[in-house]
């Protein structure tokens, strides 16, 4: 039996998991007065904010801990796993200030923002801002594999609602091509094994510098943006560098990224609720989150599934997962195509030519008499 807590003072009222309101969110608690999960209750914002996670809701979503709960509750005390074995009960492990600070900023060496400033020239500024707002971080490899290339990796922090750093995800790209290439490979029975994505306390475990038992566990990249702008839908799309460039080129709309189409699921589902929400899935995934939304649906989650790549994407695009990013990427590149037109022609008039004008162009508007994407 569970029951919202009677108000004890201000260490009984918590902050929010949806709005970020501090001092406002009532837990649940059960008969021997301890609290379900942290996300388990309701605001008393009901005007602005409305949100409310009932513990039959939670069980719900997640009837395997139905039976731990049931234990817990006879036996009087909590159900704590032993320490020596990773288990997904244990407390969830976040990273220190000490271990995120120093991957902030220098943009200028990382191939991702390299690229970004390739792609869309004379919006630098803009960019900046974005990579800013997003937290993305810069990280030397320093695993002592054999690594690919001497660029620093990008780090895509993944920092929930309230705030927490959940994880650091180190990918590598190419500066020119903005494509991912691995972050390093090794040797491994007569083949090369390469590995495409690393985590920064993996890199911290090598090191020494924590545990090899911990509890790091994924929430949306851009979570934390979802405090703010509460009026804005909300664009779930499959990659961080896609919810980079949708933030770009697409600013009416709050990305965030679910890292891969399997975690598309579990309690990270919790902060969506109340929430407009538009799934943009990767050309060869559009069935299967179409699936998941009316799952979603079920949960009180607005969900929608846009068909705009689905509908656009070739065959051979489907099949190699073509994405938002990418349709934005190649207009980009028409576009900047069409400027290096303008300014030959602008170039032509100056010299007293009367060069033929360029064609219009079909995507973006005119911007200082050139198009862009970043409006």
């Amino acid at each position: 039996m569970f029951a919202l807590e009677k108000y004890k003072g201000i260490n009984s009222r918590f902050t929010c998991p949806s709005c970020g309101e501090k001092r406002c969110f009532v837990r649940y608690i059960d008969e021997v007065g301890e609290y379900l999960d942290d996300t388990v209750g309701r605001c008393n914002r009901e005007s602005k904010c409305s949100y409310h996670y009932t513990p039959k809701q939670y069980f719900t979503d997640y009837p395997e801990r139905v039976e731990k709960d049931e234990l817990r509750v006879k036996r009087g005390r909590s159900l704590r796993p032993q320490k020596q074995t990773l288990d997904r009960s244990e407390p969830i492990s976040f990273h220190s200030r000490s271990e995120f600070d120093p991957t902030l900023g220098n943009h200028f060496t990382n191939p991702f923002a390299q690229f970004l400033f390739d792609l869309f020239p004379g919006d630098q500024d803009y960019i900046l801002e974005v990579l800013n707002r997003y937290y993305v971080g810069t990280y030397p490899f320093e695993g002592g594999q054999q690594k690919i290339g001497s660029a620093a990796l990008t780090c895509f922090w993944q920092i929930d609602i309230l705030g927490r750093i959940r994880k650091g995800k180190l990918m590598r790209y190419d500066a020119l091509t903005g494509k991912r290439r691995p972050v390093f490979n090794f040797q491994k029975a007569g083949e090369e094994v390469e590995i495409p994505v690393y985590w920064v306390h993996r890199v911290l475990q090598k090191k020494g510098q924590l545990p090899e038992i911990v509890n790091f566990q994924n929430c949306f990249f851009g979570e934390h943006l979802l405090r703010s702008n509460r009026s804005l839908p909300i664009g779930v799309v499959e990659a961080e560098k896609t919810a980079i460039i949708c933030s770009l080129c697409r600013p009416e709309t709050t990305w965030i990224a679910v890292g891969s189409k399997q975690h598309l699921g579990g309690e990270k589902l919790h902060v969506l609720r109340n929430r407009k929400v538009i799934f943009y899935p990767d050309a060869d995934a559009y069935d299967s989150w179409c699936e998941k939304a009316i799952e979603m649906q079920r949960l009180g989650i607005d969900a929608y599934v846009d068909s705009e790549i689905e509908n656009t994407a070739t065959i051979a695009q489907k099949t190699a997962g073509y994405d938002l990013a990418d349709l934005l990427i190649d207009q980009q590149r028409e576009i900047n195509k069409y400027n290096i037109l303008v300014s030959e022609y602008n170039a032509a008039v100056d010299c007293g030519l009367t060069p033929a004008l360029p064609p219009k162009f079909e995507y973006g508007k005119v911007k200082a008499e050139t198009a862009s994407l970043i409006l």
